[in-house]
């Protein structure tokens, strides 16, 4: 009887933890579209660095600040950063400070895109704003 109610006061913390494990962020399955996104100044990928973050999709995550509209414009484009349609509606100011936009698989970071737009803005508004950061 005592070895049945110590078992009981084993397991039930341990089941307890196990839970709380389990409901913790959200974790990318393997294989799943994962990408370092980063802007550049200047016209090429060795300009210096003015932003990078992570971006991981099913499910959204990473440092990006809106991973799931991101990953949702990926999506609709097969992961083809080429395809990204253009912010309908959005004007973008007549200031030429190149930038130039990086994308890349975090095994291998073999360039799946890169791009130069006259400045910040361009570069998110011509992405669907996967490179609003």
């Amino acid at each position: 009887m005592a070895i049945r109610s110590l078992l009981k006061l084993l397991v039930a913390p341990a089941a307890v933890l196990a839970l709380i494990g389990a409901a913790g962020p959200a974790q990318a399955a393997p294989g799943s579209p994962s990408f370092i996104l980063t802007i550049h100044s200047g016209e090429t990928v060795s300009g210096p660095i003015l932003a990078q973050v992570t971006l991981t999709c099913q499910p959204p995550g990473g440092t990006h600040p809106h991973p799931q509209a991101a990953c949702q414009a990926l999506q609709s484009v097969g992961y083809d950063f080429s395809l990204l349609p253009p912010v309908q509606g959005r004007v973008c100011p007549d200031i030429f400070v190149p930038v130039t936009v990086e994308a890349k698989a975090p095994t291998g970071l073999k360039d799946l895109f890169v791009k130069t737009y006259p400045n910040r803005c361009f570069a998110a508004l011509y992405t669907d704003d996967v490179f609003a950061f």
